[in-house]
């Protein structure tokens, strides 16, 4: 089973070693069309000095973990496949903001 173009996947045995968190099973689609039901873990991924929290697909064939094209987005990323390299992007998510409730910004 591999749903990792779109999600991470986490094998089940690295899973339980980190005590990653089952969060709820939903079904994904995989890559050869099909669909499964699968465990959901809430996990915190940080590369390169960026963090996030985000999950990963409990896959008990997987032999080790790979980051989905979601994660990879929610850190700025982007895969380019003409290069066969990531590159770095404007975070979608997780920007660092001090937001004031004093002031209405719209009418400033």
């Amino acid at each position: 089973m591999t749903a990792a173009a779109v999600h991470c996947t986490l094998p089940a045995d690295l899973a339980t070693e980190l005590s990653a968190p089952v969060r709820m099973r939903d079904v994904v689609m995989l890559g050869d069309g099909s669909s499964a039901e699968v465990d959901i873990a809430g996990i915190m991924l940080t590369f390169e000095g960026r963090s996030v929290a985000t999950t990963a697909v409990v896959d008990g064939d997987a032999h080790q973990f790979s980051v989905g094209r979601i994660a990879l987005q929610q850190l700025g990323f982007e895969y380019d496949p003409t290069h066969d390299a990531l590159v770095k992007r404007m975070p979608h998510v997780g920007w660092r903001a001090t937001i004031s409730l004093e002031e209405e910004p719209w009418t400033t």
